[in-house]
């Protein structure tokens, strides 16, 4: 059968971000013998001609269409992605009988409200891969694909909501690498330029934040690939796609100590010419590593710091303190690996106390600057997303700021009502206006331009 895959994720900072998800399923399908195409909405302007096309000269038996993110996630200032990818789905079916299936992480989180939205009546919830195949199974006998046993919700003739039990595929190994072939990899780009690609090591997440809706989507349970299977796609990227750095883009890259140092002693012992980052949890586990990263390639790590008070990530639950922060930055420093902080600021606990305390310890902060990101440093997140399926939906839930009927489909943003938000928005103003590498996006400071350009596209392609 032929099967088109459509991302329907529009946006590109910081960086134009190749469909990893469906370069997977295209992968599996390929290796059950079925033909694949994938188009990326974030590279055309037009999205119904490209559509239109892909559609017309390919003639799927079969269109799967992701949506990767609902909203940029800042307040009170926001861009809202999920207009547009519904806009995609809704034309879709106009223009088509040709069964359509939605999927993707931000469809996976707020699958109920989407298919009612709509409206639609399948979708797959969670990983996709084994999911998918057996749709295409059941549409090829051409039996109702919504009696897939696992890994599928939908709404029935009744209209009610049914989701089945998600699929979790404990040998990730067993996966083919991703489909490279299908996608034009020297379209995704960094602000300087350079080709990037994006790979996997792990799936799943050990922590409990309460804001975060991860081990929702992939579960507790740790799954890892094998370090010299990332290697190997590491090197295939780079000598037979053009890539010039590679984004590791698990939750945390260094979830277990071990496995994190073995992928990057199997990266050095192939030599392999290519600078790499991750999305990195600071702490002292993982510090001793840290030179060892640097000599296998290497350069950037987006960290998930949240806060600088202990108070507030005690309540967070981030099994990890301010020093723990302090002595992975200077040790980066050292090592000259660029760093990108990512703070939060409302959640329960807070004060406007520990948001000062945060702001001098972040401002004491000697943080190394590569190339990925420009000339920015520190990402501070002005309310938190509230996410269905976490702890904070609850505790927001409990405290009135929402209702259990509330729509998170549409943004909704917790900050704590202890504290006055107005207050606390004049006292991030008062310290980040004079540090220039502080992006402030929900309060619209230290906007850098590619977010401008990249906002500017997106008000005006969409209408919004």
């Amino acid at each position: 059968m032929r099967v088109l895959l459509i991302a329907a994720s529009s946006e590109f900072f910081p960086m134009y971000a190749a469909p990893l998800g469906e370069a997977y399923i295209a992968s599996v399908l390929q290796r059950e013998g079925h033909e694949v195409q994938i188009l990326d909405l974030a590279l055309h302007k037009d999205y119904k001609a490209e559509i239109e096309k892909a559609i017309s000269s390919f003639e799927p038996g079969l269109i799967g269409m992701s949506i990767r993110n609902i909203d940029i996630a800042t307040y009170p200032a926001t861009i809202y992605f999920y207009p547009p990818a519904r806009d995609a789905v809704r034309f879709t079916r106009e223009i088509t009988d040709v069964p359509l299936v939605l999927g993707g992480a931000g469809f996976s989180i707020f699958a109920e409200e989407i298919l009612r939205d709509i409206p639609h009546n399948i979708g797959v919830v969670g990983e996709g891969e084994h999911a998918f195949v057996e749709i295409v199974k059941k549409v090829e006998r051409g039996s109702d694909p919504r009696s897939v046993p696992k890994g599928i919700c939908y709404l029935d003739e009744a209209g009610n909501f049914v989701k089945t039990e998600p699929w979790k595929i404990t040998d990730l190994d067993e996966l083919p690498l991703p489909a490279r072939d299908l996608i034009d990899n020297s379209r995704y780009k960094l602000v300087d330029g350079r080709v990037i690609g994006n790979i996997q090591t792990q799936r799943g997440c050990p922590y409990d934040c309460i804001f975060c809706s991860y081990p929702y989507l992939e579960g507790h349970h740790m799954r890892y690939r094998s370090p010299e299977r990332v290697a190997e796609e590491m090197e295939l990227l780079v000598n037979n796609y053009g890539v010039d750095c590679v984004f590791i883009v698990d939750n945390s890259f260094n979830t277990s100590p071990s496995n994190s140092k073995a992928v990057a002693e199997a990266i050095k012992a192939k030599k392999i010419d290519v600078e790499w980052g991750a999305n990195y949890k600071p702490g002292t586990k993982t510090i001793e590593h840290l030179s060892l990263f640097k000599e296998s390639g290497c350069s950037h790590l987006a960290m998930g710091v949240e806060n600088l008070s202990d108070d507030v990530l005690d309540t967070m639950k981030k099994s990890a303190n301010a020093n723990d922060v302090i002595e992975t930055v200077n040790r980066c420093t050292e090592l000259e690996i660029e760093q990108f902080l990512h703070i939060l600021f409302g959640l329960p606990g807070e004060t406007l106390e520990s948001v000062e305390m945060t702001m001098k310890t972040l401002g004491k902060l000697n943080v190394y600057m590569g190339g990925w990101q420009g000339q920015s440093e520190a990402l501070i997140m002005t309310g938190v997303r509230i996410y269905p399926h976490t702890e904070l939906c609850k505790i927001a839930i409990e405290e009135g700021v929402i209702t259990k009927d509330t729509n998170l489909l549409i943004p909704r943003f917790y900050i704590t009502p202890a504290i006055d938000e107005n207050k606390m928005f004049d006292l991030i103003r008062s310290y980040a206006g004079g540090q220039e590498r502080w992006n402030v996006p929900g309060l619209d400071m230290n906007v850098p331009s590619e977010m401008m350009e990249f906002m500017q596209k997106q008000l005006v392609h969409y209408g919004i």
